[in-house]
């Protein structure tokens, strides 16, 4: 990503007189009894352009010829039981069901897994992120591939780190 900021104009004396970052500026002060007459003026734009080629924050190519989902990952690797841990908290096993459930798959979470995935009931892959969600398609988390049936991520209302990692051979 590039930026750029371009004034137009003298720069101002005061910092109380700064323009804003962007967009224009007019002060003009008349006084009658002394004919004092002050104008000014400023204007500033910022010119910003997008790379689109570039890498997004997971380290996939974003560009044109990019992938809508991994080759590599299929929902059936996926069906069965895992362990979902909160990094440096607690863990439960849920299951990640082959039987499809509001336009994804059904999901099951027990009672005392990681704060606040309780009320998942779903899963889904979306590009190359898996999705677990409640009924009304609210994402709860959402996890990434990070190797060996690893799969790193984040709860979605605080950010906080969470893992899934399969049970069994797969």
């Amino acid at each position: 990503m590039s930026s750029s900021l371009a004034l137009a104009g003298p720069l101002p004396a005061t910092a109380q007189d700064a323009p804003p970052p962007v967009g224009e500026q007019s002060t003009t002060t008349q006084t009658t009894s002394s004919e004092t007459t002050q104008t000014r003026s400023s204007r500033s734009e910022i010119d910003i352009s997008i790379d689109d080629g570039a890498d997004d924050d997971w380290g996939e190519s974003r560009g044109h010829g990019a992938r809508h989902r991994r080759d590599d990952v299929d929902e059936r690797d996926l069906f069965g039981q895992w362990t979902l841990g909160q990094e440096g908290g607690n863990s439960c096993t849920i299951e990640l069901k082959d039987s499809t459930w509001f336009g994804g798959y059904g999901a099951w979470v027990p009672a005392g897994c990681p704060d606040g995935v309780f009320s998942v009931n779903r899963w889904l892959l979306s590009g190359n992120d898996l999705l677990l969600t409640d009924t009304n398609n609210t994402v709860i988390a959402r996890f990434r591939q990070s190797g060996s049936g690893r799969w790193s991520g984040r709860r979605d209302a605080d950010g906080a780190r969470l893992y899934l990692n399969p049970q069994g051979s797969r």
